[in-house]
């Protein structure tokens, strides 16, 4: 088993339940970046992983920000493989997502 990828917010008082929520959304906006590259629209999977790389920097993800950002730069520039890979290793990382 793969260990957690826990937020570095999760703990906070103030914080904690804002990232429960996001981590609850997670998925659902990664289905969204992968059915945007699978469709082959460029431009929706550039947005999309643009969105994410603010959001899981702002609650606490680092790591996802990091390879949402390769996921957008991807989409932009890079071949069809190395959007795919990118895109897989985004969605590995986000199953792997716990606020605490």
């Amino acid at each position: 088993m793969t260990e957690p990828l826990v937020s570095t917010l999760g703990d906070d008082p103030d914080l904690g339940e804002l990232v429960d929520e996001y981590v609850a959304a997670l998925g659902a906006r990664m289905g969204d970046i992968e059915r945007a590259a699978a469709a082959g629209d460029r431009r929706r999977t550039e947005v999309l992983a643009h969105q994410l790389v603010g959001s899981a920097g702002m609650h606490g993800f680092r790591a996802i920000g990091e390879v949402a950002r390769r996921v957008e730069e991807a989409a932009v520039s890079g071949t069809d493989g190395l959007l795919a890979t990118a895109v897989a290793e985004l969605a590995a990382l986000c199953v792997r997502a716990r606020a605490r």
